[in-house]
């Protein structure tokens, strides 16, 4: 993961023993991981839920 994420192996232990990363920290582990983040509405996480496990209907 180092590699990846420019972080050294104490830095990433010390995220997953629960410490509060900054915005930046959590992009750039994204970014090791080729994931994005998103932010979605609370009224619409439903939608994209579905979405995003192929089971969303047509909209009438």
């Amino acid at each position: 993961m180092r590699m990846k994420t420019g972080m050294t192996q104490q830095q990433y232990q010390k995220i997953e023993a629960g410490a509060d990363p900054r915005l930046s920290t959590l992009l750039r582990l994204l970014e090791g991981m080729d994931l994005e983040m998103m932010l979605v509405p609370r009224q619409r996480v439903q939608e994209v839920q579905a979405l995003l496990d192929g089971t969303q209907t047509d909209p009438e």
